[in-house]
């Protein structure tokens, strides 16, 4: 009984979605976390260069 579950495949397939899906999971949070590190730099740059040359009256 041991030995056939050990050498049941049953599943195997399972597990290799499980980690594909773990893994594109991760790379999702990674791209995300750069991007918002970089969108909230960029950002921060057009919002001071529009208080730089806002205009004379205000």
């Amino acid at each position: 009984m041991f030995t056939t579950f050990l050498t049941d495949e049953t599943g195997a397939v399972t597990i290799d979605w499980i980690v594909l899906t773990a893994a594109m999971v991760g790379l999702c949070l990674l791209a995300t976390t750069i991007m918002d590190s970089t969108t909230l730099e960029l950002s921060e740059g057009i919002g001071q260069f529009m208080q730089d040359t806002a205009p004379e009256g205000k």
